[in-house]
């Protein structure tokens, strides 16, 4: 039979994260898969993880990625030559049946794309805890937004309309492709689906200086979005871009907030808190992020 199915992972540089990746894709209850990776790294340093003796038996295609995140998993969709394709990030850890459970239920619903659930690997970190929680808040909040460390897609149906990620969609390490694909996908009517037991584990940073420029290219990259698709600012509240308004719209929501981002975080009430606090600081520097681009313009 022929293989219907292929992961790409993207990594750059990233050997230990990688090597626990496959890992656990090697334990898939799904045996016919094939793996693209993407080296974004111009050292080659995948070739060493996927050349392991302990991987011999699994079907990988190498192929150097040069240029964007964007852009390399735009050379994945064109060099996969299965009906569905798989995109995970190199930190991720995928549960044993993930692939079983994404290309059955893409295989039933005959849609677009499924995407899975994404638990936090390392939740014990304040810092990773309160990016997670306002990650998967947003997500749900805008009914499941296409995220592309957590999702199976049916190629032939993405290759017959040329949808692409946009290569634009990435500022110095971070990039925001997968919101962009996301309306892409609306606006061409594909309709996707949500399956909570095809699950993974993905490692949010814990490093603050990270952190940092994470909300803050966000930001950047929002005014972007906002500007591609007439969106009129509605990703943001330019009021906020005044600190002393920032600060007293904070305290005033945090009790809300506190209660929304809570329902995304298993975790202390001591560690919500604190999360919760991590948050508004995220808030904060994604405001930083978007008035900086606009005045670029």
């Amino acid at each position: 039979m022929k293989t219907e199915i292929s992961i790409a992972i993207i990594t750059k540089n990233r050997k230990k994260e990688l090597e626990k990746c496959l890992d656990s894709i090697s334990l898939q209850t799904q045996k016919d898969y094939q793996i693209i990776i993407i080296d974004n790294d111009s050292n080659f340093s995948a070739k060493k993880t996927i050349n392991k003796k302990k991987y011999a038996k699994l079907n990988f295609s190498y192929y150097y990625g040069q240029g964007t995140v964007p852009k390399c998993r735009n050379l994945a969709i064109n060099l996969a030559r299965t009906k569905y394709l798989g995109f995970v990030d190199d930190d991720c850890i995928l549960n044993k049946d993930w692939l079983e459970k994404g290309k059955k239920e893409i295989i039933k619903n005959d849609v677009a794309y499924v995407l899975g659930k994404t638990l936090l690997l390392n939740p014990q970190n304040i810092i990773a805890l309160g990016q997670f929680a306002r990650d998967d808040y947003w997500k749900d909040y805008n009914s499941k937004i296409f995220d592309t460390k957590n999702v199976i897609i049916n190629l032939n149906l993405i290759k017959n309309i040329k949808l692409h990620f946009d290569e634009n969609c990435q500022k110095d390490a971070f990039d925001s492709a997968d919101f962009d694909f996301d309306f892409q996908l609306k606006k061409s009517k594909l309709k996707g689906i949500f399956c909570s037991e095809m699950m993974l584990f993905h490692k949010e940073t814990s490093n603050f200086k990270r952190f940092k420029y994470r909300a803050y290219y966000r930001g950047y990259l929002a005014r972007y979005l906002n500007k591609k698709w007439k969106l009129k600012d509605g990703l943001v509240d330019l009021r906020t871009k005044n600190f002393l308004f920032w600060f007293l719209k904070a305290v005033k929501d945090f009790k809300i907030d506190f209660v929304n981002y809570s329902e995304h975080m298993q975790a202390s009430f001591y560690k919500r808190l604190l999360a919760t606090f991590v948050i508004k600081l995220f808030e904060r520097y994604y405001i930083i992020g978007y008035v900086s681009n606009q005045k670029n313009k």
